[in-house]
């Protein structure tokens, strides 16, 4: 809204110049025709005349001054708040990402202390300790569930099923979303997170890759966990889960 308004000014702001210019070549021409007009003129009511319309337009002249100042004053006011305001925008993007980067630190140092998650061939529970649904196909509005349901508190670390590359983004009902491109050729899909933990890197199997919440279409804190063979489409995690998870 504010840069259309800046455009709308600049726009005026041209004008008035135009305006201001052809005016002033106009009264600098015309400097000394009021006194020649009110002496030279054989009729002194003429030339009073002639007098007051050069005082008009210089008159019009200084008002076009005056506009153009105001206009002048209004397009720095408007810059300085958009700077101000991208300042401040730039404060909580700072503030966020230090917020980020503590959290972070803060859940590796957790998962650190509680010992190195079970390996199983290659593969580490999503998030241990959870009891989970066996969902898998169950009818949803207007599809059917493409994965299971794992069950913890808000804010409860997940972990890399497998070593591979981990990308953040909307999921759409699933909200927010973490996806591991595993080096087994394999994708998982992580949904309804409350937070990413990391930027999006390679991960080892075990690396907190987010936690637990319930964003999207949920009714409450949980992770929606999907399993699609070489990217293709979504099977059963649930023997999966049984195997790494217990």
């Amino acid at each position: 809204m504010k840069l259309q308004k800046i455009d709308a000014l600049e726009a005026r702001r041209a004008e008035l110049r135009a305006i201001t210019g052809q005016r002033a070549a106009v009264a600098y021409k015309n400097q000394d025709a009021r006194v020649r007009a009110i002496f030279d003129s054989p009729n002194t009511n003429d030339g009073l005349r002639t007098a007051r319309l050069i005082d008009r337009a210089n008159s019009s002249l200084y008002q076009a001054l005056a506009d153009l100042a105001a206009v002048n004053a209004q397009l720095t006011d408007q810059r300085n708040q958009i700077e101000d305001q991208r300042k401040q925008q730039q404060d909580v993007l700072d503030q966020i990402n230090a917020g980020s980067n503590v959290l972070y630190e803060n859940v590796a140092a957790v998962m650190q202390a509680l010992g190195p998650p079970v390996l199983i061939d290659g593969m580490v529970c999503p998030l241990p300790g959870a009891a989970y649904a066996k969902d898998f196909g169950a009818p949803r509005s207007g599809h059917t569930h493409q994965g299971n349901d794992m069950f913890a508190p808000t804010g409860t670390p997940e972990l890399a099923v497998v070593n591979g590359n981990v990308t953040y983004g909307d999921g759409g009902g699933g909200g927010m979303g973490a996806y591991i491109a595993g080096d087994d050729g394999n994708r998982y899909v992580y949904y309804h997170l409350s937070a990413y933990v990391g930027p999006p890197r390679h991960v080892t199997a075990g690396e907190v890759i987010g936690k637990v919440g319930s964003t999207g279409d949920a009714s409450g804190p949980h992770l929606h966990f999907e399993i699609h063979p070489f990217g293709g489409p979504a099977i059963d995690p649930y023997p999966t889960l049984q195997r790494i998870c217990g």
